[in-house]
This record gives C-alpha cells, sequence and structure tokens, in this order.
C-alpha cells in the first residue's frame, strides 16, 4: 500500500544521500530508513542543503505559516519561514552510529532519550524514532 511506497522511498533517499548525490526525497509525514523510524521534521534537518532541499522547505515553511495563521510580510512570518529552513546534512549512517556507540540519556521531553557523540546530538523516542539530528 500507500505506506509500503513512501518506506522505500524512505530508504531509497537514504540510500541515495550516503551515495553522495545531491537528491533527497523528504517524505511529509515522516519516513522509515535503514529500518529506523524518523519524523518529518528529523529528516528535513538531516537533509543536504542544497537550492532543491531549501527551496522545497521553503515551500513547506510558507504553507506551515499559512497554517498557523502567520501574515505573509509579517515579521513573526519571515522568523518562522527563516528558522524552518535549516537543512544541516547529516547522513543516516552517522546518526546509527551515535545511537549505537552511545548510551541514551533522558531527554528534555517525556519518552525522548538523547545520543551524544563529538559531532551530533540525536534525539530519539523509546520505540528508537529519530525525532530531531543537532549538529554541534
Amino acid at each position: 500500500g500507500a505506506a509500503k511506497g513512501a518506506e522505500s522511498a524512505a530508504e531509497d533517499a537514504g540510500k541515495v544521500v550516503e551515495s553522495g548525490t545531491d537528491s533527497w526525497n523528504m517524505v511529509e509525514g515522516g519516513g522509515t530508513i535503514n529500518g529506523r523510524e524518523y519524523s518529518q521534521h528529523a529528516m528535513e534537518r538531516m537533509a543536504p542543503d542544497t537550492p532543491q532541499v531549501r527551496a522545497e522547505l521553503s515551500r513547506r515553511a510558507e504553507k506551515s505559516a499559512t497554517q498557523r495563521g502567520l501574515k505573509v510580510g509579517t515579521q513573526e512570518y519571515y522568523e518562522y519561514c527563516k528558522k524552518y529552513v535549516d537543512p544541516r546534512n547529516i547522513p543516516p549512517s552517522v546518526i546509527e552510529d551515535a545511537i549505537s556507540s552511545t548510551k541514551g540519556i533522558p531527554g528534555n521531553r517525556p519518552d525522548t532519550f538523547i545520543h551524544e557523540t563529538a559531532d551530533v546530538k540525536i534525539v530519539i523516542n523509546s520505540a528508537g524514532k529519530v525525532i530531531t539530528v543537532i549538529p554541534k
């Protein structure tokens, strides 16, 4: 079904990024890469910093800002969109390494755990779903 299609698309996206091309499939609603679930937010943050990715994130930011009732042309709208467009170029292999090589510590929200290396901070939930990724 559709879920399986989205899952394989996300897995393909992970493979594409790992091979170093500038294509990245940020599935709306999140996806699965190499058997691990990722939130939409995490996939948007992991994305490579390319013009194509920035264009897609800008489109999503404008849609999200409007849905939140922010008005085009206002400072709030501008700040929201600027903050939303933040691709950090962190491949799935770096995330998997951080999770497998460090002990998770409780996060600042219920049901979240932080895995930290010298390079990244990964926030996951108790099911292992990646919530966000933060470069250091």
